[in-house]
């Protein structure tokens, strides 16, 4: 930033050449204790390297229609899940096609708006695999080319836990608190012991 030309101000709040603030909008979902709590977390931490964030929370149900139909969307703290085990479905959150935008009712799940060519190419790819080794490869891939592009920045890592009752065996769970459904994918294969 300094490069650019941004320097501190009096109250420490980074200032261009011409005397804009470096002022960001932050959203979170209103109705999210915890998500609030990073929020200001992160709001301490981007003071601290002189950015000023305007917190204007709402209702999840407005998050979409008042941000994403304008394709301006602000930081926005929302929550997204890769997992390990390649049960992820990248083309529902990833793929170009599932942007929102008025062609698709706004319907579609890929809030950050995330299009590459390589990154629809790999998650189609990924999502039509059936070996799992193929398939955690693909994910590689994929999280490759997300890192290049950086559409969202990943604030921290969430453990799924699932409890079992003692003698079901075989059961794989997927790592995901999100899509809990995905754990009986494989019921056909659980065995009493």
């Amino acid at each position: 930033l300094r490069e650019a030309g941004w320097r501190p101000g009096p109250d420490g709040v980074l200032v261009s050449g011409t005397g804009k603030r470096f002022s960001v909008r932050f959203t979170v979902k209103a109705e999210s204790g915890d998500d609030q709590r990073v929020q200001q977390i992160m709001q301490q931490q981007w003071r601290r390297l002189g950015i000023e964030t305007q917190i204007t929370n709402m209702p999840e149900k407005q998050i979409i229609p008042t941000i994403f139909q304008r394709r301006d969307p602000p930081p926005i703290y929302y929550g997204d899940v890769f997992t390990s085990c390649g049960q992820t479905v990248l083309q529902f959150r990833y793929h170009s096609s599932r942007i929102p935008s008025a062609r698709n009712g706004y319907t579609g799940f890929n809030i950050k708006g995330f299009s590459s060519a390589d990154g629809d190419r790999i998650a189609l790819a990924h999502d039509a695999e059936v070996d799992q080794a193929r398939r955690i490869e693909l994910l590689r891939q994929f999280q490759h080319v997300f890192i290049e592009e950086l559409p969202e920045i990943p604030i921290y890592h969430v453990v799924a836990v699932n409890v079992l009752k003692d003698g079901l065996m075989n059961v794989r769970p997927v790592g995901e608190l999100t899509i809990q459904a995905l754990i009986t994918r494989d019921i056909h294969e659980w065995r009493w012991r």
